[in-house]
Order: structure tokens, then C-alpha cells, then sequence
């Protein structure tokens, strides 16, 4: 290939289009050896993307809670949380994630509308607080 480049001549319009033409070839091999073995990783970001803007603080906040469940539901000992004052190991244990949110929401845990205020952050996870670097383990 690279001796009738040289033979066509490089400045020349033929010379031109065959580079271009051969610059589009290995453009489509490219994308063929990239995307065609692995998937459409254009496709798979843009669905990523679309799923995290889809997701509220609470989904985000749900999502932590399944994850953070399995050590959880053993280290509150005799803890009640919300309203109905259910013991918080069994709610973790419950794996009902969403109703863990809403009796944490409901409870003195959390002021609503002024984060500063709640205990959850203020006291719990705070570097005196009992469950200090617990979201970062």
C-alpha cells in the first residue's frame, strides 16, 4: 500500500484521496477492534448517565443502606429508630430499605429542611459521634 502512495505521489489529488480513503479504512477497523469485541461503550456511558440523573438523594441514600445492611443490622445493639420506635438491627436486618429511610426521616435523627440541625450528622457521624468514618469503611 505505502509503494503506490509513493507511486501516485503525495501532494497529487489521487494521493490525497487515497489517504483519505485509507484513513477511513483504519478508522472503521478501529472502531470495529475497540467497540465490536467489547460492546457499544457509547451506548453504555450514555445509559449510565441517564440512570444517575434519574436518581434522587433518597434513591442514592436507599441504595447506601442496602450496601452498608449486612454489617448493620449488628452493630446497633438495642438502637430504636422513628416513630414507631422499631429496633434499628431488625430494620437493617428486614432489608426493607425504604421503610428504614422513611422511620430515619421521621425521627429525631433528622431536621428536616436544616441539615446543621440533624443529629445524624451532627453527632452520629461526626469524629466524636459513634459512627464516625462508617460511610467511608
Amino acid at each position: 500500500m505505502k509503494k503506490l502512495f509513493n507511486i501516485i505521489g503525495k501532494e497529487s489529488g489521487l494521493g490525497i484521496l487515497y489517504y483519505l480513503i485509507i484513513s477511513i479504512i483504519n478508522i472503521f477497523i478501529f472502531r470495529y477492534v475497540a467497540y465490536g469485541t467489547t460492546g457499544d461503550i457509547d451506548d453504555a456511558l450514555r445509559q449510565l448517565f441517564q440512570e444517575q440523573k434519574q436518581k434522587t438523594p433518597r434513591d442514592e441514600f436507599i441504595q447506601l443502606i442496602k450496601q452498608k445492611a449486612p454489617l448493620a443490622q449488628k452493630m446497633h445493639g438495642s438502637r430504636r429508630i422513628g416513630p414507631h420506635q422499631n429496633l434499628l438491627n431488625e430494620m437493617f436486618a428486614s432489608g426493607d430499605a425504604e421503610k428504614l429511610c422513611d422511620e430515619l426521616q421521621n425521627s429525631d435523627m433528622i431536621v428536616k429542611g436544616d441539615p446543621g440541625k440533624s443529629k445524624l450528622l451532627n453527632h452520629a457521624v461526626s469524629f466524636h459521634g459513634p459512627m464516625y468514618q462508617v460511610f467511608y469503611s
